[in-house]
């Protein structure tokens, strides 16, 4: 996913997310159990008004979010004038200016990426809900698996108990084309080499192994050679997590 195809990625998430939200505000949304569709729509929506502040003023430091007290009455128009904003926004940014992000790389390139990202796995949240889910392409899902290993469970799992032991877990995509690789200690999920043999190695596609690092499928939905003891202790350091600071 490159820069200018994580816009066209962003846009088209957001059409989904917006068409089959409309009519099912009321539903319950599995990732976030004391969420309706409607709270999800806010809060992706907030999201997309925050980076827009960010980009377009060229923040240097995190700004607050945007408190929403009082839903708009139109909820769906409000997010879609929001994903349109965001993206306009990025798009008239070049990818490579300075800008804050929570991350280590401080550009709008960044906020391409994470918006994309951001209102795929939300548009994946909603279809959850409504009992349509699509599936997310191989690129995207191979972007949202580098960044989740790299932007959150790395940094958010230290000094958390782990349980590891140094073992490595491998997660490979079941096409074969690609790898990554995480070795979990007592306290630490580090980010290694895929060149590792691994001490387990988890295969899928892309979008299942990314759904799985962020929570939203459970391990059996992955094939796992090697001790299950080992993907287990993963999978239970990835739910034990904090939310992600934004």
């Amino acid at each position: 996913m490159d820069d200018d195809s994580a816009l066209d990625v962003l846009r088209g998430a957001a059409d989904t997310l917006a068409r089959d939200a409309a009519g099912e505000l009321h539903r319950a949304v599995p990732a976030y159990p004391e969420w309706s569709v409607a709270d999800l729509v806010v809060h992706t929506g907030g999201i997309h008004r925050w980076v827009t502040h960010i980009v377009e003023t060229r923040a240097t430091q995190r700004p607050s979010q945007p408190d929403i007290d009082r839903r708009p009455d139109d909820l769906i128009a409000w997010f879609e004038a929001g994903a349109r904003g965001v993206a306009d926004v990025l798009a008239a940014c070049p990818p490579s200016t300075d800008v804050w992000t929570f991350a280590g790389e401080r550009t709008a390139r960044f906020w391409r990426r994470r918006m994309a990202l951001e209102t795929t796995i939300h548009r994946w949240d909603v279809q959850q809900a409504v009992d349509r889910p699509a599936p997310i392409a191989d690129d995207v899902a191979a972007a949202g698996v580098t960044e989740a290993l790299e932007v959150y469970l790395g940094p958010r799992s230290r000094d958390t108990a782990v349980g590891g032991g140094g073992e490595v877990v491998v997660l490979r995509a079941a096409d074969g084309t690609r790898a990554w690789a995480v070795r979990l200690h007592s306290d630490a999920i580090e980010v290694v080499s895929a060149d590792h043999a691994g001490d387990v190695v988890v295969t899928g596609t892309s979008a299942r192994l990314w759904l799985f690092l962020m929570g939203r499928v459970p391990g059996t939905a992955l094939a796992v050679r090697g001790p299950t003891a080992v993907s287990e202790r993963l999978e239970r350091a990835i739910a034990g997590l904090e939310p992600p600071s934004r």
